[in-house]
């Protein structure tokens, strides 16, 4: 009892604020769960679902550290006020602004220009002239990386494209953005090479094309990221789409934080997810 006792006071405890609802997420918590598995034991805190999470009180659990998604202010202040070991997954903007206290954590994040530039260069490998992006919702950074690549990637083949700039998030109807997105998609010229952001916004696009009578991918294609696999099977045909070496990633938070949770490194780090295929 007494062995047990001990293992219980000093095995780390760490709240893993990650979706499980998307594949990005998912991979990430595989990650960590390799990782563990291999070095651990760790007590971990999952709760399934998206974006939204919420940080246990880390006092009381006897927590450690912390892998987080940071979403709402509510969340950064906890984190902030727990002063525990923390790595951070896709920093916003403004949280990478030097003046914000979250820019001193360690990161996990998408090589997302590099995501845009294998994009670019599948379409253009099967002839496409005709291009298009499809962003996120306004001010998300991995998005304008995203573009930034793909658009570098056609300059360098003497090609441009179009760009969708949805309304800010405070704004958006879902009714009223699928109007814009119709009447946005039917001004393209055809046969087009869309990017978009991520999955979602993949199958959004598709959807809507074929409610307008755009032929997908005959007149319009689409490549996503994240190859969410239950996403890109359920679009119709098939979605292309950029898969991301999040597990890998997700080891290697897990190995960070484990030595920032040991203070045997004190300096921030960040760590790419990189695209793979």
């Amino acid at each position: 009892m007494g062995s047990m006792s001990v293992v219980r006071k000093t095995m780390p405890r760490v709240a893993l604020l990650v979706e499980t609802s998307r594949e990005v997420g998912r991979g990430l918590l595989r990650g960590v769960m390799r990782y563990e598995r291999l070095h651990g034991p760790w007590g971990l805190h999952v709760v399934p679902g998206d974006l939204e999470q919420t940080l246990p009180l880390m006092r009381a659990w006897g927590g450690t550290g912390i892998i987080a998604r940071i979403t709402t202010r509510q969340i950064a202040e906890a984190i902030l006020q727990s002063s525990l070991p923390t790595i951070a997954v896709d920093l916003w903007e403004d949280q990478l602004d030097p003046s914000n206290p979250l820019s001193r954590l360690s990161e996990v994040c998408v090589d997302s220009y590099a995501v845009g530039r294998m994009a670019a260069e599948h379409l253009l490998e099967r002839g496409f002239r005709h291009f298009a992006f499809l962003s996120e919702i306004t001010g998300v950074l991995w998005s304008r990386r995203r573009q930034r690549g793909f658009y570098d990637r056609l300059a360098e083949a003497g090609m441009s494209g179009r760009i969708y700039q949805p309304p800010p998030a405070g704004q958006r109807d879902g009714g009223r953005e699928q109007q814009r997105l119709g009447k946005w998609l039917q001004c393209l010229p055809r046969p087009c090479g869309v990017m978009a952001a991520m999955d979602v916004r993949g199958r959004q696009m598709s959807d809507v094309s074929q409610g307008i009578g755009i032929r997908v991918p005959e007149e319009l294609a689409v490549v996503g990221v994240d190859n969410d696999e239950l996403l890109c099977e359920l679009s119709e045909p098939p979605m292309s789409s950029v898969a991301l070496d999040t597990e890998k990633a997700g080891y290697q938070a897990a190995a960070l934080l484990d030595r920032l949770m040991a203070r045997r490194i004190r300096k921030p780090r960040r760590i790419l997810v990189e695209p793979t295929r």
